[in-house]
């Protein structure tokens, strides 16, 4: 268990660039993997940048303090403020990118996102086997991709949502999206 006991990390700054090699498996975050439980913890004006991209590549992946939240893992009463920039990632969100098994709760992200298809204040990308309960967000989401990508090269799509971009089948309820805007550089023939 990583307790936070109500403290929070002031200022966090974050710096990382995709490879050339193994892109799809990069991740960026203050916690790379959890399978445990993350509880009572604020990161306050986090600044994390994020280059490089994904090419034709699905994966990389960014948050402000999970990027994969695991099978047992738990994030609880956590919350984020900032700024979290990866133009060219396919995920980013402001709590947790990938939620694979894993459960979100009592959560609240509140700043500025931008990313390449999959942008979600609190979740980018959800699983079948997760949970998002109780969350709150005030986000303003920039998704940079430019081409449609969904069912290409395995990537998702672009979607941005500020609670969770790609909900799949997951439990999710009694989340609150209270302010926000999304903007999409991607503008689909016919719309």
């Amino acid at each position: 268990v990583f307790q936070g006991m109500g403290h929070t990390i002031s200022g966090l700054k974050l710096r990382g660039e995709v490879p050339a090699a193994n892109k799809g498996d990069y991740r960026a975050a203050l916690i790379l993997e959890n399978t445990g439980t993350i509880r009572d913890l604020t990161l306050a004006g986090v600044d994390i940048v994020c280059t490089g991209d994904n090419g034709n590549t699905a994966g990389p992946a960014c948050a402000g303090l999970v990027a994969d939240n695991l099978s047992g893992g738990v994030v609880q009463r956590c919350a984020v403020t900032g700024t979290i920039e990866a133009p060219g990632f396919e995920k980013v969100a402001g709590i947790v990118a990938q939620n694979k098994g894993g459960s979100v709760q009592d959560c609240y992200f509140e700043g500025n996102l931008t990313g390449r298809f999959m942008g979600g204040g609190i979740v980018a990308y959800n699983n079948s086997n997760s949970s998002i309960q109780r969350c709150f967000a005030n986000a303003a989401i920039n998704l940079t991709g430019t081409e449609q990508v969904s069912g290409k090269n395995s990537q998702q799509g672009n979607d941005g949502a500020l609670i969770c971009a790609y909900p799949n089948t997951a439990y999710i309820q009694g989340n609150v999206a209270y302010g926000g805007s999304i903007t999409y550089a991607y503008n689909q023939p016919g719309a």
